[in-house]
This record gives C-alpha cells, sequence and structure tokens, in this order.
C-alpha cells in the first residue's frame, strides 16, 4: 500500500536526519557567525557553555572572523559511535564517500567528536568499525574508511606543545624525540599517525554521601574493594557499560589494578610497561596471573551485587549519590568532584570524591577530526585551541567571577574539574590549580592487562541483564556468612557450594566444539572468537542462562 511505503520513508528520514535535528547545548559561539562548528560530544553543558564561548572569542582575535559552535550532546560514546557508524555506511552507500575513503565536506552532518576515552577514539580510526557494501565496476565490495582523519601537524610542534625536549636537540636527533608521542604514566597523549590528541587527563574514582553510609553502618570506601561490603547492597549506582564508555573503562582499571598489584608483589613489575605484558606473564607467572584474574573478576561480583540500577549514563549515578539516592558510585572525575563541590558549597560536606589509591590510571580525554565533516579548517581550529594555554586553564582553575586563575585565566563560570594535558601547566602553575594531583608524578607505568573484551559480553550476563537474580544470591550468600560467623549451625558442603557457585563462570563451548574454562589462559582465544557476532550473540545467551541458574541455585542452597 502506497501509506506504508511513505511511512518507511518517513522512519528513514528520521533516522539518517537525527544528527541534524539532535538537542544542542544552549551553549554556541556567537549567532549569525560568518562560520560554524558542529561538534558532538558526551561532555556535560558546563564544558559546551565554557569552551563554546572561549573559541568563539579566541577565533575572533586570531582570525579576525566570528564562528558558532553547534553542540551536539551530551550523549554517552557509545551512542556516538553507533551514530557515526551509521553516518558513515549511509554516506559510502549514497557514493559521498568513495571506495578509496575520499570524499568531499559535508559528506557527513559533524566536524568533531570532543571528548570520551582513548578507547572510542582508537575506535574512530580503526576501518572496521566503518563499512558498508558498494558496487563498484559491477562488483559488490565492501567498503571502509576510518571515521576520523589525521591532524596533519608538524611532528615537532606537536609534540613541543605536550613537553619541551631536552636541551640542545636539533635535526635527527629532534625528530626522533617527536616520533614518540608524549605520554603520561604509559599512555600515548596523541595517536602516531595524528588520527587523535588528548586535550585532557581523565580519572576515575568512587563517590560517597557519608549520610547514607553512616545511617547503613559502612566505613567510607577508600578502594574498589569499599564498595564490596555486604551492607552496601542495593545502593551502589551504575551505568550500564554497554551505554558508557565511561563506565567501561572505570570497571577496567578494577581488573588492571589487581594485575598491576600482583605483578609488582610477584616481582615481575619490569614486564607490565609494555603491550601484551599479560600474556607474557600467562606463561611465564602463571600462579600469579590466576590470583590478579580471580581478584580482578571477584571485585567486579561484589560490587555490582550491591548494583541500586544500571543507568543508561554515567551522569545518573552521582547525581543520585549527592541527593542520597545511593550510597557510592563510580564517577568519572568531573562528574563526582562536580557533584561533591555542589553539595559542599550548600554546606553539606558529607559528598566526597576519592580516586583510590595506587588503583586509578589516568586516561587521556582526546578530540577527533572526523572524515567528511563541513567545516573541515574551522575544525582543525578549535583543535589547536583546545591545546592552547588559555583553553588548558579552564579544566583546572577556578571561574573567573569567583576570581579565576593566574593572569585571568579560567573558565567564565563553571568548574570543570578535569586535569590539563600540557606537562608545564603543572610546572608553571602547580599550587594554583584546583585540587589537582601531578598525573605526570603519579600515573601507573603499567598498560593495560587487555580484558576489556570480557567486560563487554562476560558483565551483561552474570549482572545487568540479571540483577535481581544476582542480588538475591548476594543477599541469600551474607546471610548464611553472617549465620556461619555467629555460630550458627550451617552443612560445610552446602556453604562450599553456594560461595563457588556465586563466583563461577560458564564454561565456553567454542566454534570447534572445544570446551574452554574462563582463565586468563584462555581469555585471548575465547574474546578472538566473540569478534564473529553470532557466536557472540550464541555466548551471551547461553551465559545468561548459565549465571540465572547459578543464582536461583545459590539462593536454594543458602536457605
Amino acid at each position: 500500500m502506497a501509506w506504508t511505503r511513505w511511512v518507511l520513508l518517513a522512519a528513514m528520514a528520521a533516522i539518517l536526519g537525527v544528527p541534524l535535528v539532535m538537542r544542542g547545548a544552549s551553549a554556541r559561539g556567537v549567532k549569525g557567525a560568518s562560520s560554524r562548528v558542529i561538534i558532538i560530544t558526551p561532555h556535560v553543558r558546563q564544558i559546551s557553555e565554557e569552551f563554546g564561548a572561549a573559541f568563539a572569542a579566541w577565533h575572533e582575535r586570531e582570525y579576525g572572523e566570528t564562528v558558532e559552535v553547534d553542540w551536539r550532546g551530551p550523549l554517552g560514546t557509545s551512542e556516538i559511535i553507533k551514530l557515526l557508524q551509521a553516518q558513515y555506511a549511509a554516506a559510502i552507500r549514497r557514493g559521498d564517500i568513495r571506495a578509496d575513503g575520499t570524499c568531499e565536506p559535508g559528506a557527513i552532518g559533524f566536524d568533531i567528536m570532543f571528548g570520551g576515552g582513548s578507547f572510542d577514539h582508537r575506535r574512530l580510526k580503526d576501518p572496521k568499525n566503518a563499512s558498508a557494501e558498494v558496487v563498484v565496476g559491477g562488483e559488490r565490495v565492501r567498503v571502509s574508511v576510518p571515521m576520523s582523519e589525521p591532524l596533519g601537524m608538524d611532528p615537532v610542534a606537536l609534540k613541543r606543545w605536550f613537553e619541551e625536549p631536552p636541551e640542545g636537540l636539533s635535526g635527527e636527533p629532534l625528530a626522533a624525540w617527536a616520533a614518540a608521542p608524549a605520554r603520561v604514566g604509559v599512555e600515548d597523549l596523541y595517536d602516531g599517525e595524528q588520527y587523535w590528541v588528548a586535550t585532557a587527563l581523565s580519572s576515575f574514582g568512587l563517590l560517597y554521601n557519608g549520610g547514607v553510609l553512616e545511617e547503613l553502618g559502612v566505613p567510607a570506601p577508600e578502594t574498589w574493594e569499599g564498595l564490596t561490603h555486604a551492607g552496601l547492597a542495593g545502593m551502589v549506582a551504575l551505568a550500564d557499560p554497554r551505554q558508557s564508555g565511561s563506565l567501561a573503562t572505570a570497571l577496567e582499571m578494577i581488573l588492571n589494578a589487581a594485575a598491576w598489584r600482583e605483578a609488582v608483589a610477584s616481582g615481575f613489575d619490569d614486564e607490565i610497561a609494555e603491550p601484551g605484558w599479560s600474556g607474557r606473564a600467562v606463561g611465564s607467572h602463571p600462579g600469579a596471573m590466576e590470583r590478579a584474574w580471580w581478584h580482578g573478576w571477584r571485585t567486579l561480583r561484589e560490587l555490582t551485587a550491591n548494583a541500586r540500577y544500571y543507568a543508561n549514563s554515567s551522569t545518573k549515578p552521582p547525581i543520585d549519590v549527592s541527593h542520597g539516592e545511593a550510597a557510592a558510585a563510580l564517577a568519572i572525575d568531573f562528574y563526582g568532584k562536580s557533584q561533591a563541590a555542589a553539595v559542599n558549597r550548600a554546606g553539606d560536606e558529607r559528598v566526597r570524591y576519592v580516586d583510590p589509591i595506587s588503583q586509578t590510571s589516568f586516561d587521556p580525554d582526546p578530540i577527533s577530526v572526523l572524515r567528511g565533516g563541513p567545516n573541515p579548517e574551522i575544525a582543525r581550529r578549535f583543535v589547536a585551541f583546545c591545546l592552547t594555554e588559555e583553553a588548558q586553564a579552564m579544566w583546572v582553575f577556578p571561574p573567573r567571577e569567583r576570581g579565576g586563575g593566574s593572569a585571568g585565566l579560567g573558565p567564565s563560570r563553571h568548574e570543570l574539574h578535569r586535569m590539563p594535558v600540557v606537562k608545564g601547566m603543572y610546572e608553571k602553575y602547580g599550587p594554583a590549580l584546583m585540587g589537582s594531583v601531578n598525573p605526570f608524578e603519579v600515573a601507573p607505568r603499567a598498560k593495560p592487562v587487555g580484558w576489556r573484551d570480557g567486560l563487554m559480553v562476560m558483565f551483561p550476563a552474570f549482572s545487568v541483564d540479571v540483577k535481581r537474580e544476582q542480588g538475591r544470591a548476594w543477599r541469600a550468600l551474607n546471610g548464611m556468612r553472617a549465620r556461619v560467623r555467629g555460630g550458627g549451625a550451617f552443612d560445610a558442603e552446602r556453604a562450599r557450594e553456594a560461595e563457588a557457585l556465586f563466583y563461577s563462570f560458564p564454561v565456553t563451548v567454542m566454534p570447534d566444539g572445544a570446551e574452554l574454562e574462563f582463565t586468563p589462559e584462555n581469555f585471548s582465544a575465547i574474546a578472538g572468537a566473540w569478534r564473529d557476532a553470532d557466536f557472540r550473540r550464541r555466548c551471551r545467551l547461553s551465559y545468561t542462562a548459565y549465571f540465572r541458574g547459578a543464582y536461583a541455585r545459590v539462593v536454594e542452597l543458602c536457605r
């Protein structure tokens, strides 16, 4: 019928037109400006307001023309990646992006992705994440392109933005120095091919409400393990790692912290600054890696068993903690520090943000210029602005309306609570920086252990999708433990079975029929098989069914 065709066309237009009608932040540059840059971002409104107005003023001073900053967001990083993938696939099918990846400005509707973790910006660079099938020369081929574009900056000038070279370097030695990207700890601050560059640093920590903890009789958490206290059942606010890249990074840090601690304790910490160290350690130090694996995943199982809910965005949990709707949450530094500062200014100092000592790392918060955006020149100017001293000061100085920082630097109205990415800022303004440690002095020197893929597949199966069943099993298990500690009679074999079941993982039946336990030795093979979408989907279903049954059995055993 004709009307059904019109409905389908309208639906398609709505899907493809989303980027053009998405909600924008109220902050813009100069309305009616001669130029415009369109930025999609996970950053909250306060950051958009400050950077939009500051860039407009800087651009007019530097280039003598007004510019409008058109913000699209805030959105979760996972949501942004999916939206961009849809745009690029559509542009490839339309022929706006050619088979060799070249295109004209305006092939997609955004100029910049501003913010999110380095993991997500590496996904923008990887061609396999944006592809579509098209007909070329009568044959059907798959075209894959990076969603971001190299900045094309002089490598020496780029590295100088982050740190000064050793004295006396010139010529080839200076070029060799610039060939290695600047780092914080072991994390690169920009891509070696300049597909992305960090504009700030993010840390991840705990936000807690001391008043709620006092009512529950639970001590204030100072480490990730502090959130596993049985008294926090149903009181830890979390976001879904499938929707929130920042929460996924925080959970990954818990696994990394367990591995780093075991590496140091077992004396192979000299290996942990290079990629692939966990794989080598599995072979050379199997007992140590098994202990790290067990401790990391056990911490995640207990922490998530205390979950109050799983939000679609990482912005909700800190707000609920500050309102007393939850006792604690994992939080990215900006959200945690902002909520604590807002509550404390009102005279209530019970809400506190903590970076777990020796358990958190510092993740670059990058910016990428998107391939085929409508305004590539203005986009590159925005990137250059983000690395100026003026922009770096906005992350960490108090607002100018409250006195600001040195030389009148700082945001206009809002505290942004991020860390500058330029090393010289800490050397020049150290005491004036608002509550910031120097990450270049305290960042871990360990590469991630490489177990993040497990969070995307196994984690939802043992917690997010069976939250109610997991919570019941956790309360039953802790009730049984309390009775045993109190001297009550309880069958020891049943207790051991309940403990083992709660922390257990299902066996993975591989495509070739082999059955693999979920262990550090087998993880690489299992994660590799998950790359097949159909296999991954079958695994998720079977894993979820396993955990649902295991939790039900724990409840039965603990009666």
